[in-house]
């Protein structure tokens, strides 16, 4: 035997998950529990009612209905009844209704630890009885999870279903809190027509007349507070009283404006917040990479010419300092255990390879080069072979360096001074890339990995640097090395920039220097860019 558990939608976030699944817009959940009793999920409650009630010429036809097998129904069944009682408690409804109202009017999510649930035994919001429905009903569970895969709607991380429910629930049935990720969400209604920040202006005159002694509390006059005795009159339930409505609301109001001044207090923080942090539109951006002291002499792979790149680096952040809208430093970031590192390589002696040895992916084939994690032999045949099929590089193993936590993975002191005498006068950030930590890829570029890895995001395009630079006049690049990571970095960058800003890309040429042997790398890197369309000028040339 198989019941229909019928799918019809509230509003809020169910609304839009309903919409999905139905492709209609309608303003219930109903399920059908037995041939003469469904459980009814509307506003603001949950209750019992009669077949007929849902067969009403005013009720939408039902459209999607999804399987429920006689045990799940049972489940339920058992479930819901002893969840739910048959009277309806219209005042108590009517409180939660007013609960909600308070979450829209404030523009808040659900407020943490306040004492809000206005709660009876009759009855238990909607967003619990989805929760409900998703553990006992497998197919109600697959529905779900088919629309968080294909639309926006994450249903499983926000939520505002009462931690009460879910105790409740459990002590019912346990093990079906576990059958579903916790919480659902089901932001209820409110008439639609109404803008309730509207009523913000009036809350806080009204608090004002209450604080200051001229409104004696809990009696509300038409003549003190109109537009919320026109809200009382125009809203459900007709069965209580505009005075009662009314009451009911202030009571709410007032609790509202108590927690006012701590919310606007914390609400005009994270945004000025925000506003400091968001980086500006327009000026000047500098993309410095990795100016760090183990690429700068003395340092495990030191360029000789990188302590003259530095000085004029940083002269050239003193210099322009006030037209430098963005300051960005990338750090290459690697762990000793790292596939361009010796120790990741044995050969057939168990020796490890010098540095600035090429491991090719014929090599790996034939044995001479393997990977000391023998379960790791085909990655990295697959790696190398992608690599040289690419027309970049082969793989080349570098002397241990940048290392995270090593003095050598610190940008040297010099420009990193000049950097902190930026922050302190410009009043923003420094931005600091992270680059390389992955020990299975090279990662040259500052956009992107050479071999993404779908398991770690840190290897795929970082999007929104790419945003964050966009966002500047022009960009301005230096660092090291000019045959590597210079070299990737601005190539990663060209391809995802506007073809008509190319010339809004600068190389500083006097403040990145190659890899000694890798000169050429670094010539053809300039003469590409050239042919590109970008600006190579120099530091003492520059004109902002």
């Amino acid at each position: 035997m198989c019941s229909d558990l019928i799918f019809i939608t509230t509003s809020g976030l169910v609304y839009s998950v309903g919409r999905y699944l139905t492709e209609n817009a309608y303003d219930h959940v109903v399920v059908v529990l037995d041939e003469n009793t469904v459980l009814h999920v509307g506003m603001p409650s949950v209750k019992l009612m009669p077949l007929e009630r849902l067969l009403l010429p005013q009720r939408q036809p039902v459209v999607l209905r999804v399987p429920m097998p006689d045990e799940e129904l049972q489940l339920f069944l058992r479930c819901a009844r002893q969840l739910l009682g048959c009277r309806y408690d219209v005042a108590r409804a009517y409180q939660l209704m007013l609960r909600l109202v308070l979450k829209r009017m404030t523009g808040s999510t659900p407020l943490p630890r306040l004492p809000l649930d206005v709660k009876s035994n009759a009855w238990i919001c909607s967003d619990s009885i989805i929760v409900l429905l998703a553990g006992c009903c497998k197919g109600f569970r697959e529905a779900l999870a088919k629309a968080r895969q294909e639309t926006d709607l994450d249903i499983f991380t926000l939520g505002s279903a009462s931690m009460t429910d879910f105790q409740r629930i459990r002590r019912v049935q346990p093990d079906i809190i576990s059958r579903v990720p916790l919480p659902v969400v089901n932001y209820t209604l409110a008439p639609r027509q109404r803008s309730w920040r509207a009523y913000i202006p009036e809350a806080v005159r009204f608090a004002q007349s209450v604080q200051d002694g001229t409104l004696k509390w809990p009696l509300l006059a038409p003549e003190l507070f109109p537009k919320v005795h026109d809200f009382a009159a125009s809203i459900p339930p007709t069965s209580l009283s505009v005075k009662r409505k009314t009451q009911i609301l202030g009571y709410i109001i007032v609790f509202l404006v108590l927690l006012r001044r701590g919310l606007t207090i914390m609400t005009n923080e994270a945004q000025a917040a925000r506003a400091a942090a968001t980086i500006p539109a327009g000026g000047l951006c500098l993309l410095v990479i990795d100016q760090q002291v183990d690429f700068h002499p003395g340092g495990s792979l030191a360029i000789p010419t990188a302590n003259g790149d530095a000085a004029r680096i940083a002269a050239f952040i003193r210099k322009h300092g006030s037209k430098l809208t963005q300051l960005v430093l990338t750090l290459d970031s690697h762990q000793r255990y790292h596939i361009a590192h010796g120790i990741f390589w044995e050969n057939a002696e168990g020796k490890t390879p010098e540095p600035f040895t090429l491991i090719t992916a014929k090599d790996v084939a034939a044995g001479t080069w393997r990977p000391r994690d023998a379960s790791l032999k085909d990655y990295v045949l697959a790696y190398t072979t992608a690599l040289e099929a690419s027309g970049k590089f082969t793989l080349c193993i570098w002397p241990e360096h940048c290392l995270i936590g090593s003095p050598g993975h610190n940008i040297v002191p010099n420009v990193y001074a000049a950097a902190l005498e930026w922050t302190k006068t410009s009043l923003k950030p420094v931005q600091y890339v992270m680059k390389g930590s992955n020990s299975f890829t090279e990662h040259y570029s500052a956009l992107k990995a050479e071999f993404e890895l779908p398991y770690d995001p840190a290897t795929s395009l970082n999007q929104s640097l790419v945003d964050s630079l966009k966002l500047a006049d022009k960009v301005v690049v230096c660092g090291e090395a000019i045959s590597h990571c210079v070299n990737y970095t601005v190539r990663d960058l060209v391809s995802a920039w506007p073809k008509e800003r190319l010339h809004d890309l600068v190389i500083l040429t006097d403040c990145a220097s190659p890899v000694p042997g890798f000169e050429k790398a670094g010539e053809e890197f300039l003469r590409d860019m050239a042919t590109e369309g970008l600006t190579l000028t120099t530091s003492a040339n520059f004109a902002a």
